[in-house]
Parts: C-alpha cells; sequence; structure tokens
C-alpha cells in the first residue's frame, strides 16, 4: 500500500492537486463507461460520482439505466442515502428500492437562530455584514463541509471551544 500512497503523492504533486482529489479521481475510473460519460457532461456532479463509485457493479447498472432519463436528478443527499441504505440491506438494493432514493425529496437545512457576543456583531457591523448573513454563511459552509467541498476548517478542537458558548 506505500507504494500507492507514493504514486498518489507524485501525481498530486504533478498536477498540483491534493492527494484527496487524486485518490477520487482514481474512485471514479471504477465506474462504468456510461457513468463515467455522464460525469464529463455533467448530469451527474463529481462527489456524487465518486461515491457511486462504491456500489457493486449490478447497483451501478441500475443507476446508469435510471440516469438516462434526462429528469432524474441525482444528488449528494440522494447518494449518501442510497449508501447507508446499501449497508443495511446488505447490498441487496433492488431497482425499487433505488427508485424509491431518487424519487425523495432533498430536505432543505433548517436554519437555527444564533446569538452573537457584542464584540463579533460590532466587528462584522464596520464589514457592513448584517448577522443574518453570517448565519446565511454558516449554512452555506456546512453545506459545503457536508459535499466535501470544503474541509473541517475548525478541526475537532474547535468541538469544544463551540460547546462552551
Amino acid at each position: 500500500m506505500p507504494n500507492r500512497s507514493r504514486s498518489r503523492d507524485k501525481v498530486a504533486e504533478q498536477y498540483a492537486l491534493s492527494e484527496k482529489i487524486v485518490r477520487r479521481y482514481v474512485r471514479l475510473a471504477k465506474l462504468p463507461k456510461e457513468l463515467l460519460g455522464m460525469v464529463d457532461e455533467d448530469r451527474v456532479k463529481f462527489i456524487p460520482a465518486v461515491e457511486l463509485s462504491w456500489m457493486s457493479d449490478a447497483e451501478l447498472g441500475i443507476w446508469a439505466e435510471l440516469l438516462e432519463d434526462d429528469e432524474v436528478k441525482v444528488s449528494l443527499k440522494h447518494v449518501k442515502r442510497l449508501r447507508e441504505e446499501n449497508e443495511k440491506a446488505g447490498g441487496k438494493l433492488t431497482e425499487d428500492d433505488i427508485t424509491a432514493i431518487l424519487n425523495e425529496v432533498p430536505t432543505k437545512r433548517k436554519l437555527r437562530n444564533i446569538s452573537l457576543p457584542d464584540e463579533v456583531s460590532e466587528r462584522l457591523a464596520a464589514y457592513n455584514v448584517k448577522p443574518e448573513t453570517v448565519g446565511n454563511i454558516v449554512a452555506l459552509y456546512l453545506d459545503m463541509l457536508e459535499c466535501g467541498v470544503v474541509e473541517d476548517l475548525f478541526g475537532d478542537e474547535s468541538d469544544d471551544q463551540f460547546n462552551k458558548m
């Protein structure tokens, strides 16, 4: 396994990519040609496609058939839900199971009211940023974090800081 890691590191360095992105591209190579074509056509987004790459060949075949319909859209939430249900079913999802998951309407994140310390509110006011905008920024950051678009900027130690507030 060390050779794979070194190879990924070399490729990442050569093309100015992160090792994580290189790893994701390697996962994409495991998709059938039909699904890879859909990624190329931007009908299936990059991160959901990476998540799909963990499915069995039979399940990927079902996905490819279902996604032939231009009306069918797949989100990261759909794919995560699929993986979750797949684990529960022991890797034996049927076409009906997959269709039911695809037909689910993703729920939007419910915003929570947050109260900011006066010092923070004053600093935000200096930049002409309204507190409700901060809530929107936090919601956007959390969505991007869930989608894997950004890394957790705060790390584990930030959890302790937020719990103390």
